[in-house]
């Protein structure tokens, strides 16, 4: 299996989430059970909460030491080369340094908290990938393994919800970028979009948090959600939520926004009558970073709650800007078989503020399995055969599906400004495939609006490598799509790409440099075996052979079941008749490793043996494995 199937089987196994479980893979050698007894060693059935944080920290560390004494043992491993190139950020920790000191903005004196303020600015900000075309293909190989989010890649292409835009050659395709797995993905993805650094500092969620327990915008959006859940609750068979209920649910929506890491055995909830739209934050819910648990580093990995629709809708009113999310409709078992669906998918607009105050140029995110990351761009230079539809600048983002069905319009309803009766006939008319006027007057006030002809005459490529994609109908006829601009791109963008560039050659020169210098002295190792072999010349005293043969026997061993070196034991091999050669048995002048290994005889002593089955005689090199008496029966059968 490669690395994709094995990563797909823990999942299956074990629900994990798949950045974490692609680093206990890289970490575990890509070995499928000690990947799934490492994450066992993390799960307590039923325990207090100080006791799982206690054997958490334990496990984390026990497997801390064991890692590091099988580096000082093996030398530099593969997850020691790969580990610090999941992110640019590792590589130029100064540049997040210098975007902190630059975004952030002293609260402004009427202000009553000791808080912090962003300057809006910084939201406008689009990352670009550098263009990978222009390595050379091992290198852009090991590049791409080391930057994307495969399983995102491969997943979304095979349903065929990602760049089936491409497949005409008209419009570019989007790539999703490596994010970690923490519970805190959203944000991670959204602040890889914008600045090209993971959210670790929390800044994001501090915010989002900050949105829904102290504006008045968190009121509205309350509002919003309450009305498409209590709709989406009727289609699905009348679940009817009282007063008491729908509190509750929205309590824990605002209490999963905080910044308290989820493993920490001292989190306070908020009371019912906390979670309260008043303009006043829920006490108990912390919505400051944690440093003391980023402080643990690679002992202790923070984890926090994760996020749902109304988050990423929130989240949207943060940036004042708009968020797309391409992602499958249905959740699939392993054998492809539906279990639920999944509702992430469509256009959040941040309703809340006036189009005047929004940036319009919209942040577009993957989810799939249970994980959100960022779709970028990548770096074209001049005369692109994408100029039809973008440019440098510029990249097109369709608004509907591959069938021509506008992507839903996330929370679009104000029940203060609008009835049912209109919801539905404006969901009901997007679903037929058709572009109602009032759903477009809102998506041109908050976006950029292109409408997009596909020629589909002109398709010169697949939009996706695989065999195994589901076959979809383009759209025959002009949708809309809207303009993502990349104009205001951060000022160490280039910086941060080049140190990383430049970085992950040195790494990828180190890797080869490493697998010749291993593949050499195997090499020479061997020499000197066949060098041993030939340098000692032919016994023709053979009853003197046999008396030393009888006094040294030849030393048998116990095959190993588990060898590091050579993998499992081979089967063992079939009874041959004594003189009767097997087209197994090697003919090249040496003895079949297999053979050797498969009757348990050790290689060093059975290195000098006859090639001839049954023959006990010292071989020589000199005449091709065999001995001298041997031999010339050879040259008959040949």
């Amino acid at each position: 299996m490669n690395s994709d199937d094995i990563l797909t089987e823990l999942i299956a196994q074990t629900s994990v989430d798949p950045a974490l479980g692609r680093d206990i893979l890289e970490a575990t050698q890509w070995n499928l059970s000690e990947a799934i007894a490492t994450l066992n060693a993390f799960t307590v059935t039923e325990p207090s909460e100080a006791e799982l944080h206690a054997e958490e920290v334990a496990a984390l560390e026990r497997y801390s030491k064991e890692n590091e004494e099988k580096k000082k043992k093996d030398g530099q491993t593969k997850s020691s080369q790969s580990s610090n190139l999941r992110g640019m950020s590792f590589v130029s920790p100064n540049v997040v340094s210098y975007f902190h000191k630059t975004a952030k903005m002293k609260t402004p004196q009427e202000s009553k908290e000791d808080e912090e303020l962003i300057d809006e600015d910084f939201f406008h900000h689009s990352f670009m990938l550098p263009d990978f075309s222009s390595y050379p293909e091992d290198f852009r190989q090991y590049l791409w393994q080391h930057l994307v989010e495969t399983t995102h890649l491969v997943n979304l292409e095979k349903s065929g919800y990602l760049n089936w835009w491409a497949a005409t050659g008209q419009c570019p395709k989007l790539t999703p970028l490596h994010t970690s797995g923490d519970g805190n993905c959203l944000l991670h993805a959204v602040s890889l979009g914008m600045w090209g650094f993971h959210d670790r500092e929390l800044l994001l969620r501090t915010l989002l948090c900050r949105l829904l327990t102290t504006t008045d915008q968190g009121a509205g959006i309350h509002r919003r959600w309450k009305f498409q859940i209590e709709k989406r609750n009727k289609d699905a068979g009348g679940l009817i939520f009282s007063d008491e209920e729908w509190e509750t649910e929205w309590r824990e929506i605002v209490n999963t926004s905080s910044c308290q890491d989820r493993n920490e055995p001292d989190v306070t909830k908020p009371t019912k009558s906390e979670a309260t739209h008043t303009g006043v934050a829920p006490t108990g819910i912390d919505m400051k970073p944690l440093t003391s648990v980023s402080s643990r580093g690679s002992i202790y990995r923070p984890s926090y709650e994760s996020l749902e629709e109304v988050h990423v809708f929130a989240l949207a009113h943060v940036l004042k800007r708009p968020i797309i999310v391409i992602a499958n409709k249905v959740l699939k078992g392993v054998h492809g078989e539906d279990l639920a669906p999944i509702y992430f998918s469509g256009i959040y607009l941040p309703l809340e503020y006036h189009p005047n105050s929004c940036y319009k140029s919209p942040m577009v995110l993957a989810y799939e399995s249970a994980h959100f990351s960022p779709l970028l761009s990548e770096e074209k230079k001049g005369g692109s055969k994408y100029d039809r539809c973008s440019n440098r600048t510029d990249v097109i983002i369709p608004l509907v599906t591959p069938d021509g069905k506008l992507l839903p319009v996330q929370f679009m309803t104000d029940p203060k400004k609008a009835s049912e009766a209109e919801d539905n006939r404006l969901n009901k008319e997007m679903q037929e495939g058709k572009f109602p006027d009032d759903v477009m007057r809102l998506l041109e006030t908050y976006l950029m609006i292109r409408w997009i002809q596909l020629d589909q005459s002109g398709i010169t490529q697949p939009y996706c490598a695989s065999d195994d994609v589901t076959e979809w109908a383009l759209p025959k006829e002009r949708f809309a799509a809207a303009k993502i601009t990349y104009e205001t791109q951060p000022a160490y963008q280039r910086e941060l790409v080049s140190n990383y560039i430049d970085h992950a050659r040195m790494k990828y020169d180190e890797q080869k440099q490493t697998s010749s210098t291993e593949t050499g002295v195997q090499s020479d190792q061997m020499a000197q075996q066949a060098e041993i072999v030939v340098s000692k010349p032919p016994n023709h005293n053979m009853h003197q052979v046999q008396e030393e043969k009888t006094k040294k026997p030849a030393k048998v061993v116990t095959p190993k079941l588990e060898s590091k070196s050579l993998g499992s034991p081979p089967p063992l091999l079939p009874i041959t008749p004594v003189g009767k050669p097997r087209s197994s048995d090697r003919r090249d002048g040496g003895y079949s490793r297999d053979r050797i290994s498969g009757i348990g005889l050790d290689t060093s002593a059975a290195s000098t043996l006859c090639r001839s089955v049954g023959c006990n005689n010292v071989a020589s090199e000199a005449l091709s494995g065999y001995c001298p008496k041997c031999y010339p029966k050879t040259r008959t059968i040949v």
